[in-house]
């Protein structure tokens, strides 16, 4: 499982920072819609939905764009900690995926608390688009694969005393290797 859950982690977390390229957020106002995606958003500030409809409301703010930053950061950081071997590296991998949804979550709900403030009448639709739930779910699974692979993985080994004649166990991911190995194949540890 270990070996699979390598190759689908940095595929789930290359998705996820792709996605941020597509659409994250529509906006609604007075028959026009926008769209921005998690990085082309970042160019505007604070004041994004002001600049784009040119609305003259500048104590209006919408979307912090830092949370949106933040998680595009966190889960590049994580794709390219998710090319490292053992154990830590997948911890951290996972940990960063789970950063990087629960800031895309934070940002959520600042945009609904900021379109909150809106008078009614004026008040524009926000809907998410397709980078965002793309985003989320590729993340989500990734701290999954990253979780399951953890909880699956070999355990602890046994001690050199209890090894098979012809088999040793990896001190680090515990797999399975010959007793003339020199390195594991499942992590590269060196044996002693």
């Amino acid at each position: 499982m270990q070996s699979v859950a390598r190759k689908i982690l940095p595929a789930a977390l290359t998705l996820a920072v792709i996605s941020f390229f597509l659409p994250f957020v529509t906006y609604y106002y007075n028959g026009v819609s926008r769209s921005w995606s998690g990085t082309s958003g970042l160019e505007y500030g604070k004041n994004f939905v002001r600049r784009m409809f040119r609305l003259p409301l500048p104590h209006y703010t919408m979307i912090s764009i830092p949370w949106v930053a933040l998680a595009f950061l966190a889960a590049l950081v994580g794709l390219g900690v998710s090319f490292m071997e053992g154990k830590k590296a997948a911890l951290s991998s996972a940990s960063l995926a789970g950063l990087s949804a629960i800031l895309l979550v934070v940002d959520k709900l600042e945009i609904d608390a900021s379109t909150m403030q809106w008078n009614p009448a004026f008040r524009p639709l926000v809907t998410l688009g397709t980078g965002y739930m793309l985003a989320l779910t590729s993340l989500l699974t990734a701290v999954g694969i990253s979780i399951y692979a953890l909880k699956t993985g070999k355990g602890n080994p046994l001690p050199a005393s209890q090894q098979g004649g012809d088999i040793q166990f990896c001190i680090q991911c515990g797999a399975r290797n010959a007793s003339a190995d020199l390195f594991c194949k499942e992590c590269g540890a060196k044996f002693t």
